[in-house]
């Protein structure tokens, strides 16, 4: 009886602490969330006014080049996807900040790439509860679930991404290890046929 008090006082401690560094987490992670937002601010800036020219007066920059500098920790592998993103956190910063006029703290722990993904359906939405629908998704769901819900506008699964299901592939499925084939892997894996959509346009 000691000892499971003792372990109950245990748990509770470290369910305390834990629910305590959870709050620091997220409150580190909504401070570096917030950056995106003055990053999309200041980018906008910079691109409206075109004050980049003015990183090389004697050659002519451009938009992109300056989005390639080294130096600047925007996200992306290659020059081609540092200035999209560069163009999505102006994108982000313009819907959700400039016209639907919302509260960076509000918007900031959904994170830039969800928002992004989202961003021209809350610039097109007639209502505010559409508005609300979509960043209620965009914070619940996985960037995988948002990207097929919005190409789906909620449909039923097996009807999302406007596919015609012409190309149903039936695959084998081991519900031990996993593993999977389009033939059967031996008579125990025989009856353990599944159904899997692939979407031949893609």
């Amino acid at each position: 009886m000691i000892q499971e008090d003792k372990l109950d006082k245990a748990l509770i401690s470290i369910a305390t602490e834990h629910g305590k560094l959870v709050e620091i987490l997220k409150k580190s992670l909504l401070m570096g969330q917030l950056g995106f937002l003055k990053a999309g601010e200041t980018l906008l800036t910079i691109k409206s006014k075109k004050t980049y020219i003015g990183e090389d007066l004697a050659h002519e920059w451009t938009w992109a080049q300056f989005c390639s500098r080294p130096d600047l920790p925007i996200p992306g592998s290659t020059p081609q996807s540092r200035r999209r993103t560069a163009d999505s956190l102006i994108r982000i910063f313009k819907v959700f900040i400039e016209k639907l006029d919302r509260m960076d703290t509000d918007i900031a722990p959904i994170g830039w790439t969800k928002l992004d993904i989202i961003a021209p359906l809350c610039a097109k939405a007639k209502t505010e509860d559409e508005i609300q629908d979509w960043l209620g998704k965009a914070a619940d769901l996985t960037v995988q679930d948002l990207i097929l819900a919005v190409k789906g506008k909620d449909k039923e699964i097996g009807d999302k991404l406007d596919c015609k299901h012409e190309n149903e592939v039936l695959f084998w499925k081991c519900p031990g290890c996993g593993a999977r084939s389009s033939k059967p892997m031996c008579v125990k894996h025989s009856h353990w046929k599944i159904k899997v959509i692939r979407d031949e346009k893609k």
